[in-house]
């Protein structure tokens, strides 16, 4: 499900066009795994495929900015 269709108001009925759709380029789902956390490291399993070459700017970008809100002082206090 995209974030317009989860944020639009129940009262408007959404539409497909078939055509539409059956036109456009496929894309991939991307599987990720549980977060496996043991003692202060973390590991997640993502599948990126071979398709996308962004995502892996997006994931390694998504994960820096993690690694720098985490606070693991945090967590003694």
């Amino acid at each position: 499900m995209n974030m317009q269709l989860s944020q639009s108001p129940f009262e408007k009925r959404p539409s497909y066009d078939y055509i539409q759709g059956a036109n456009v380029t496929p894309t991939t789902f991307y599987n990720i795994g549980d977060l496996e956390v043991q003692d202060n490291l973390a590991r997640i399993w993502v599948d990126i495929g071979t398709n996308e070459p962004l995502i892996l700017d997006v994931l390694i970008n998504a994960l820096t900015q993690i690694s720098s809100e985490y606070d693991p002082l945090a967590l003694f206090i």
